[in-house]
């Protein structure tokens, strides 16, 4: 079968329109690059479609083996010209794949004992790298509350490395729905740069949230009405701030340590 070089081709207007938020919500889905995440994409979820370059795959091996992954749990798979990948592709040099996946449906509710809230994360990289340390620490709830950035967009996608299909993620269009969403945790921690508590001597092993805020404009006044506690990450003198990604991670590994000492010292008991 000969590549698809049109632009008009229906699977190609889908990975196109998944470049923008309008189209994500219209389609309910949205777009996935690179061999490592579409492998990861196949493994958790069902892709719609996927498009390659023409030589992708050609080769028995890794790249073969993910295209016939993907025919195998009902993708469409077609090959395209470099022209058209370059038009679907959300990076400057594509990466040879490139796939649209749906977005997860809503899961039944379950109590999270630790959440991660974004409070106006504008920045795709701060999002994506804040997901990806939610993975890694066992966060088992995102929030994404109101101004923050589409945590579905490609480039927080691709600053995520996969943490997207590890971690229950909710869009909130008010804090009420923040607020619902947290109603089983027993303390809401704002990361707060100006206050002098520091984030280990808060009780990490209790059921919590953690809300990580815009680190030009600080806390909104939605996060500073729901939090219970406010930490701050010491630093040295004349350093104003931390990314608020480092930050967040920061926090979120020393809850992340004291759950393993609290498992630990109860298996010894």
């Amino acid at each position: 079968m000969e590549p698809i070089s049109s632009t008009d081709n229906p699977h190609v207007r889908l990975l196109r329109a998944l470049q923008d938020a309008r189209g994500r919500a219209r389609h309910r889905a949205f777009l996935v690059e690179g061999v490592r995440l579409v492998e990861t994409a196949a493994l958790a979820a069902r892709p719609r479609v996927a498009l390659h370059a023409p030589r992708f795959g050609a080769a028995d091996g890794r790249e073969a083996a993910l295209l016939r992954r993907l025919a195998d749990a009902g993708a469409e798979v077609r090959a395209v010209t470099e022209r058209v990948l370059a038009h679907v592709s959300d990076t400057v040099t594509p990466q040879g794949i490139v796939a649209a996946v749906p977005l997860p449906e809503p899961v039944p509710d379950q109590a999270p004992t630790l959440a991660v809230v974004l409070d106006g994360i504008g920045d795709p990289g701060n999002a994506g790298t804040l997901l990806r340390t939610a993975a890694a620490v066992g966060v088992e709830r995102l929030l994404c509350a109101p101004q923050t950035v589409d945590v579905y967009a490609p480039k927080v996608v691709r600053a995520a490395a996969g943490a997207h299909f590890a971690v229950e993620i909710r869009s909130a269009s008010a804090w009420a729905d923040v607020t619902a969403a947290l109603a089983s945790v027993e303390q809401v921690v704002l990361a707060d740069a100006r206050v002098s508590r520091r984030y280990w001597d808060v009780d990490w092993s209790k059921r919590s949230a953690l809300i990580v805020s815009n680190e030009a404009h600080g806390a909104s006044a939605g996060a500073r009405e729901i939090a219970t506690t406010h930490v701050g990450v010491p630093m040295a003198p004349g350093i104003e701030s931390l990314n608020a990604a480092v930050a967040g991670s920061v926090i979120l590994y020393e809850a992340l340590r004291q759950r393993i000492s609290a498992r630990e010292t109860e298996t010894e008991r």
